[in-house]
């Protein structure tokens, strides 16, 4: 997928969440995972598959993501309510 359908893609998910809430979900050809990363916060689990290298990429962007979370939403002192 090129970045320009990769975002058509992520805007699809934003905009029609029900679709994947409690779904189980397989992404296959996740590249660097990014409408994959953004399902996973409404379906029951999901499973991102692609070669080695990719899957690679996808681990390291999903542990940018979860370091993220912890840090700004986890951490009252690094950000105001």
């Amino acid at each position: 997928m090129n970045p320009k359908t990769t975002f058509i893609f992520f805007r699809w998910i934003f905009n029609h969440q029900s679709v994947f809430e409690g779904a189980t979900v397989h992404e296959l050809g996740a590249g660097v995972g990014l409408p994959g990363i953004l399902c996973a916060h409404y379906c029951k689990s999901i499973v991102l598959s692609d070669y080695t290298e990719a899957v690679s990429l996808v681990v390291f962007f999903m542990m940018i993501n979860y370091f993220y979370y912890i840090v700004w939403y986890c951490s009252a002192p690094f950000h105001s309510t």
